[in-house]
């Protein structure tokens, strides 16, 4: 098997406009024990000590599974083969075998009988050329997604590599087949070569293959005969052995048994019908072997996850779990001990499925693991000790034994809570070093978004609010973007981190992008540390502007009725709810000063805002979506693009791309005399103000400022200005990646409107230059502060406007009213 390497997505127009969702308002029924309690108890009951497996040499392992007596581990592809390795549960009389696999092959879904013998999934893939001829994948073809690395970020790499391995079932096809080098220094391939990659074209062979114990194949079966419809396809979801039945395998199409005397499958369950009521109709059911031989079945439902078990002799299901409906991450896998093994983000549980009990075993923070994710290469020797394959720091992946250590033998230490929701990845890394280096502080992650489930979907975004109003609060809060962390900050909640930025010795002299830091201060207080951050505005074309740098809303309507647009097509198709978000989004903090518990929705610069929003349509109608071209604002059908910043090079999309010529960037239009540009924190970092370790607390947050951290982001502005300056340099250079025997391979950024692409350019020095003058205009009236609540006042109130029930002055003066209120209530 290969591992692919996904390319970052792009954000969505709607983030462009800075449309705000749900905020931390509500009210809900609070757990007897709250996450931050349970993180504080300092538990010695899940940790495990971890030690190498040795497999005499570097491994990435695909798939761990137990069978009979034998643990079996599979490695991804390396040279033409990949290696399935067996071994008794204490790890002696390690063996191995190869099994040929080429570069467009791909095995999955490993699985094995009681005396050694295996299946799997064999997909084969082909491509089709501009002549509609078929090739297998040949050298120097890339898989148009495959992520793009300076040779400075392998680290980066690494970190994307793992982030998509954690995702990954157990079969994974990599369609790059890279040019050997022998040379230290990378090879510079030809920049200008054609670049190929998979289309509509792509075919695929996917057969079930069986081999006996010394890796000899003994049959294939062609998945793929019976599909003779286009429309029709046949996708495997899982496969396990039965004693009795044999192979079963879990597909599109149902669930089915290996009948070996015929080669064929035999339906048990048929989720491809339609007639009567079949509840299984469509279902992507997922099939395990548990304990002593039992199998099990899981699918997403209406409820979250459904897992029963399942008789394949009757064709039966039992219960279902009512375990797992929050909206989790859940891997299963099999073992001794427990009926079933559950791995979720933060540990491993062991299920006992007749009581519908779910017990967990393994603590990953506590067990200084470097996992956030539902693990799935894993088997259970028992409920003490594990098969695993685990990343490291730096996210080489080991195949580890995890052995439980008793509770007397953890060392004592204090626990320091971080608390959040979705905490990034990048976070969750520097607790990991933290915790392995720390004698006397452990940090235990609290991540609210596990309590997201079904019937509420923001539960945990509630609870998070609960408890900073309470004061029950992590020692450490992470926040994004949407969170009223102003609101929070005149409570007085968290700690002013400047003295501790002054006294110590490392960052005491670090130059920051001053204006920038100082934007996310509170007076000269820094209660949120800010490590990194990206910009919502607007671009036009430079040459609508005849030398401004700004336009007010008065100039922005002059001109759009000097071009005879519509107001819909001037902002590139958007409905009058798009332009009050965009406009409160980028100027909406400017109506409201928090520290003086002051509002100005009742000044002449608000009420011409709603009058201009009126003009677009409450609705955007089929008809204007039919007809929106993509090359709308190069011919000069629409003037104002929404744009977002996330680096350098972003820039060279908007000048190459949306307009084919030099734009400037000018904020949101606005009669306040300034650029309504928004900063915006992709990370927020504050200490509680209660905690007991602010020291030890700072000695974490501390990392997020260092050069090594910092020097990390490209798809961000870092907060310190060397690494801004680097990233700044970096964007003027051709993009490539650098393979693993030492190719540079090179690969431009493009732009596709309709059927033509265009390649984006790397950055010019004046680019450069104008992007940090630019940046540097902003401050702290550009930052952005999420409140829905107040979002949520304006935009009931301004109904009555839109509908012609009041005017635009009396609307302001409610608004004014009430969100004085408002603010005074909470501040």
């Amino acid at each position: 098997m290969k591992k692919r390497i996904l390319g970052k997505k792009a954000l969505s127009l709607a983030l462009c406009l800075g449309m705000t969702v749900t905020a931390l308002s509500g009210c809900g029924k609070k757990s007897e024990e709250s996450l931050v309690d349970k993180a504080s108890s300092n538990s010695k009951d899940y940790v495990f000590r971890s030690e190498d497996v040795d497999l005499g040499g570097s491994y990435d392992c695909s798939n761990v599974a137990i069978s009979g007596d034998r643990v079996y581990a599979t490695t991804y592809s390396k040279n033409g083969y990949i290696t399935i390795f067996s071994f008794n549960p204490d790890g002696s009389d390690m063996k191995e075998i190869k099994i040929p696999e080429s570069d467009n092959e791909g095995h999955g879904y490993m699985t094995y009988t009681p005396d050694g013998e295996f299946y799997t999934i064999l997909n084969i893939y082909h491509w089709g050329d501009d002549e509609g001829e078929m090739h297998t994948f040949g050298p120097e073809v890339y898989d148009e997604d495959t992520i793009l690395v300076n040779s400075s970020e392998v680290d980066t790499k690494k970190v994307e590599d793992a982030e998509n391995d954690a995702a990954t079932e157990d079969s994974s096809v990599d369609t790059q087949d890279t040019e050997v080098s022998t040379e230290e220094e990378p090879v510079d391939t030809d920049p200008e070569a054609p670049h190929e990659y998979f289309d509509e074209d792509t075919d695929e062979e996917e057969y079930l293959v069986k081999y006996d114990a010394q890796g000899n194949e003994l049959f294939r079966i062609d998945l793929l005969a019976d599909i003779t419809d286009e429309d029709d396809y046949f996708s495997v979801f899982g496969m396990a052995y039965d004693d009795k039945e044999g192979l079963i395998i879990s597909s599109n199409k149902g669930i089915a048994k290996l009948d070996e005397n015929s080669n064929s499958l035999k339906t048990i369950v048929d989720s491809s019908q339609t007639g009567g009521n079949n509840e299984y109709y469509m279902g992507s059911m997922s099939i395990y072997r548990g304990f002593n031989g039992k199998l099990y079945v899981s699918k997403w439902g209406d409820d979250g996850m459904e897992f029963k078990s399942f008789d394949p002799s009757t064709g039966q299901f039992g219960e279902k779990s009512g375990q797992f409906t929050n909206y989790e991450d859940f891997a299963f896998f099999g073992g001794n001990g427990y009926d079933i093994y559950v791995s979720k983000n933060d540990g491993i549980y062991g299920f006992d499925y007749g009581k519908d009990e779910l017990v967990k075993l393994l603590d990953y923070m506590d067990s200084d693991l470097n996992v956030s994710y539902s693990l799935s290469s894993l088997a259970a020797i028992s409920d003490n000790e594990f098969i695993a394959n685990i990343p490291d720091e730096e996210y080489n992946y080991h195949l580890v034994r995890l052995t439980k250590v008793p509770a007397e033998q953890v060392k004592d230490r204090s626990v320091i809570t971080l608390g959040g929701l979705y905490i990034d990845y990048r976070i969750r890394l520097k607790v990991y070093k933290f915790n392995q280096e720390s004698q006397d502080y452990k940090v235990k992650i609290v991540d609210y978004s596990t309590l997201n489930n079904n019937e509420d979907n923001n539960a945990g975004l509630t609870q998070f609010n609960l408890d900073i109003i309470s004061g029950n609060v992590p020692d450490i809060m992470y926040f994004s973007t949407e969170e009223p962390v102003d609101s929070y900050i005149n409570k007085g909640l968290f700690l002013d981190l400047a003295p501790f930025i002054k006294n110590d010795p490392e960052l005491a002299n670090v130059e920051f992008v001053e204006n920038v830091f100082d934007a996310f201060k509170t007076g000269d207080k820094v209660y949120q540390l800010v490590p990194s951050y990206y910009i919502n505005t607007f671009s036009t074309k430079t040459s609508y502007l005849q030398g401004k740098e700004i336009l007010s809303l008065d100039e922005a309507i002059d001109m759009i009725k000097a071009k005879g647009i519509t107001y819909t097509d001037s902002f590139g198709l958007v409905s009058r709810e798009n332009i009050l978000d965009a406009g409160l989004t980028a100027a909406g903090s400017g109506f409201i000063d928090w520290e003086t518990k002051t509002c100005h929705f009742d000044s002449d610069e608000f009420i011409k805002f709603i009058e201009f929003a009126k003009n677009f349509p409450e609705h955007l109608s089929d008809d204007a979506w039919m007809d929106y071209k993509e090359t709308t604002f190069i011919e000069g059908e629409s003037l104002f693009c929404p744009t977002y910043l996330n680096g350098f090079r972003t820039y060279r999309r908007y000048v190459d791309g949306t307009f084919g010529e030099n734009v400037t960037l000018i904020g949101f239009p606005s009669n306040l005399g300034k650029n309504c540009s928004v900063l915006i924190p992709s990370q927020r970092l504050c200490i509680s103000s209660k905690t007991k370790n602010s020291e030890a607390c700072w000695e974490l947050v501390r990392l997020f400022l260092m050069e090594d951290y910092q020097d990390e982001f490209e798809y961000e502005f870092p907060i310190r200005k060397s690494s801004f300056d680097k990233l700044a340099e970096k964007s003027m250079e051709r993009q490539f990646w650098i393979d693993d025997d030492g190719v540079k391979h090179f690969e431009d950024d493009t732009y596709w409107i309709g059927d033509q692409e265009i390649v984006i350019k790397p950055l010019t020095r004046e680019d450069v230059d104008y992007l940090k003058k630019f940046i540097g205009s902003l401050d702290n009236s550009n930052t952005y502060n999420a409140n829905q609540n107040v979002n949520n006042i304006i935009s009931e109130e301004v109904a009555a406007f839109f509908s012609g029930q009041k005017s635009a002055k009396e609307v302001a003066d409610i608004i004014q009213s009430r969100v004085s209120i408002y603010v005074n209530e909470n501040s």
